[in-house]
């Protein structure tokens, strides 16, 4: 079968590009890939449903008080005669979002080091760095930083007076300042695909 695009050299940040060579109907299938990570219901359950899903006290009362709290939001939805995933209102939207990132960051840690290399190559549109935050650190070009590429570490927090976050790497406790755009979220990295 004869390709239906091809990669051409473009101007732009990845300078390539993907082409059509002829017209393609829609709902045609392109690129088929399998994913590295996924999960479903079973996941989501888990968090919602159990007091204690990660076994961290801190972690899971937060967690009980957003169990709480989207409960509330999605009977006020169902009350309304609309699906709550239809529009979320922000104040949902952030809830949804905590749980998400707690969920990932939580899956992360126990996956592979196969699958969290490939998971950190990816995008963060998000970049929610907080303290206790597990990040990758990317793009360093001095020799010094240049060491610390594609580590795993958590944000300890925010220096102002540098305004670079403290970013400890493991298993070496040392805390090196980085700017945020050295650092990709694991959960922004998740939301972001």
């Amino acid at each position: 079968m004869m390709s239906k695009f091809e990669i051409r050299e473009v101007d732009g940040p990845n300078n390539v590009g993907l082409f059509a060579l002829e017209d393609i109907s829609k709902y045609t299938i392109i690129i088929r890939e399998t994913p590295f990570y996924s999960f479903g219901m079973e996941n989501i359950r888990h968090y919602m449903m159990n007091a204690n899903p990660t076994g961290n006290p801190v972690l899971d009362a937060e967690i009980r008080e957003l169990q709480t709290k989207i409960g509330v939001a999605n009977k006020k939805y169902k009350q309304r005669d609309s699906s709550f995933n239809e529009r979320y209102p922000s104040e949902a939207r952030i809830l949804l979002d905590r749980m998400a990132a707690i969920m990932s960051e939580k899956d992360f840690e126990s996956e592979s080091k196969d699958v969290q290399e490939k998971w950190l190559a990816l995008h963060d549109a998000h970049q929610d760095v907080r303290q206790d935050t597990l990040i990758g650190i990317f793009g360093l070009t001095s020799e010094k930083g240049k060491s610390f590429n594609g580590k795993i570490a958590y944000c300890r927090g925010f220096d102002k007076s540098k305004e670079r976050y403290i970013v400890e790497c493991n298993p070496n406790p040392e805390k090196v300042l980085l700017k945020k755009e050295n650092l990709k979220t694991v959960s922004g990295v998740f939301r972001s695909n």
